[in-house]
């Protein structure tokens, strides 16, 4: 075996144990089904109190507005997904799918919420009181 020979093979076996490094990189505690549940949950209303690009939380407007971004965002949280990674996800659905005004402010702050929640840490967000009549 020459020299080049043996570098390109141990690049290849560098590789490999780097693309199953990536795999396991973030493991998200094991859950049970009703603290997964919970979790779900938990994200559809902040998707709706907190985040509301359409401003229903202060209205009539339907409660299931935004529950069918929910599955896809709980799953980006499962396996691990940033807080940075989320809020451009946010900001892509409320611009290029609902079709308001980009507010990446607003964005960032719930997908920080959103992270601390999945994650178990703690967050104080700027929190506004909305009162019902």
């Amino acid at each position: 075996m020459t020299k080049k020979d043996k570098k390109v093979d141990e690049k290849d076996t560098s590789d490999v144990k780097a693309k199953k490094a990536k795999k396991t990189k973030t493991s998200q505690p094991k859950r049970t089904r009703k603290e997964l549940k919970a979790l779900y949950t938990r994200i559809d209303e902040i998707l709706f109190y907190q985040w509301d690009p359409i401003g229903f939380a202060n209205s009539s407007g339907p409660r299931d507005e935004y529950s069918m971004y929910v599955n896809t965002i709980f799953n980006m949280m499962i396996k691990g997904a940033s807080a940075k990674k989320l809020a451009k996800h946010l900001t892509m659905i409320s611009t290029e799918w609902i079709g308001r005004p980009e507010n990446k402010e607003r964005d960032k702050e719930v997908a920080t919420l959103i992270h601390a929640v999945v994650n178990d840490l703690f967050y104080y967000p700027k929190i506004e009181v909305v009162v019902l009549d």
